[in-house]
């Protein structure tokens, strides 16, 4: 089984006085720069630095999780502040953007605010949705659709492999959990036995999700994206039962916004495997890789 890549945390100043906490893995490519869904931290891109060996990757925590500061304000815009002042502190200028999930929003709220500073973008199973049902509330969907995610919150672990278990139990982890997941798991975690609990703050999810459900702004920061995008579309859904993140018509409408978007289905793998597996990892690996070729083929010629 691969080892996860030698890298070195980085706590930079985010906006605010805020700290940020970077996952940085040296390289002579990119820089490619990585933000994590929702209730996520760095460690979700271990893999994916560790398949790219020679890429210099740095992965934030997003304030509210990590070692990151944990007061707010949160929302998009809040994040891709704080990202352009910790790459400005890391001495990033201009880069390629990953985002997974949440971190897709980020990423397009920070080419919003800073298009000079980004190559191109790399939505990992997120970036877009199609207007939620008006009965509806936001906080009635989060419950509805991340219930399991804000459990692991709400509740305190007697160890690690209890914590993996929780997980395993689920369609997500049907197949176990690798190297890759365990980096991402063991992470998450705080505290001594028999009282861990998760790095996230709860307080931090509610008013990000919002956000990433404002429809209206969201639509205009997509409508104005002049990079090229690589999507990346994990078909065992959200949960491992195919219940997809980024369905036909989602894909549809980010094409149509963005024209200059490639479309990569990863076989095998669901919303979260896609990143904290091997295989995903690995296949994500590849397609970023053919991504960034190709246009560096094209800016030569």
């Amino acid at each position: 089984m691969p080892a996860v890549r030698p890298f070195v945390d980085r706590l930079l100043p985010g906006a605010d006085g805020a700290t940020i906490n970077v996952a940085d893995w040296p390289g002579t490519q990119g820089p490619l720069v990585c933000v994590h869904g929702l209730t996520s931290s760095s460690r979700a891109f271990a893999g994916l630095a560790s398949e790219l060996p020679d890429v210099r990757l740095l992965a934030v925590d997003c304030r509210g999780r990590g070692e990151s500061s944990k007061e707010g304000p949160f929302g998009m815009r809040q994040h891709a502040e704080d990202l352009a002042a910790a790459l400005d502190a890391a001495g990033i200028e201009r880069a390629t953007f990953v985002g997974h999930s949440m971190g897709a929003y980020v990423v397009e709220a920070f080419a919003a605010a800073y298009p000079e500073r980004v190559e191109q973008l790399v939505f990992v199973d997120g970036g877009y949705f199609l207007d939620y049902p008006a009965e509806l509330t936001p906080d009635m969907l989060l419950e509805m659709m991340l219930g399991t995610f804000l459990e692991k919150l709400r509740r305190t672990w007697t160890s690690f492999e209890e914590y993996c278990d929780y997980y395993r139990a689920t369609p997500m982890y049907a197949g176990g959990i690798d190297e890759y997941g365990l980096e991402h798991f063991r992470y998450d975690l705080t505290g001594q036995p028999p009282e861990l609990r998760s790095k996230i703050v709860e307080e931090c999810v509610a008013p990000d999700w919002r956000d990433v459900l404002d429809y209206p702004a969201v639509t205009e920061r997509l409508a104005g994206i002049e990079v090229p995008v690589l999507l990346l579309r994990a078909p065992g859904g959200l949960m491992g039962t195919g219940d997809a993140v980024i369905p036909d018509e989602v894909r549809d409408a980010i094409v149509k916004a963005v024209p200059q978007t490639q479309v990569v289905d990863v076989p095998g793998t669901n919303h979260h495997t896609i990143l904290t597996s091997v295989s995903g990892a690995r296949a994500v690996a590849a397609a970023v890789t053919a991504f960034t070729s190709d246009r560096a083929s094209e800016r030569v010629n």
